[in-house]
């Protein structure tokens, strides 16, 4: 009867130790969100560039059905003097 119980509190403390201390798989990402790219060159010609790719990733993203997508179109992010943390 002994034997029975030191046997299950081995397995039983084995299967803690296994579950806190092995690796588990990551969580599987469902949603991203994208944020407008800034155009770092002094010029604003190129504003339409970062627009469009911004666009595009946004695009290519909502075609994936397993995959929540969100695009943020906020003009004051991309104004300059802004940190992003206050974003």
């Amino acid at each position: 009867m002994l034997a029975v119980v030191v046997v299950a509190l081995v397995v039983a403390a084995f299967g803690v130790g296994a579950y806190y201390f092995l690796p588990r798989a990551p969580k599987e990402i469902d949603s991203v969100a994208v944020l407008p790219l800034a155009n770092a060159t002094s010029s604003a010609d190129p504003d339409y560039l970062a627009d469009g790719i911004t666009e595009g990733v946004i695009n290519h993203l909502s075609r994936l059905s397993r995959l929540r997508s969100c695009g943020c179109d906020w003009p004051h992010i991309s104004a300059p003097g802004i940190p992003l943390k206050e974003v």
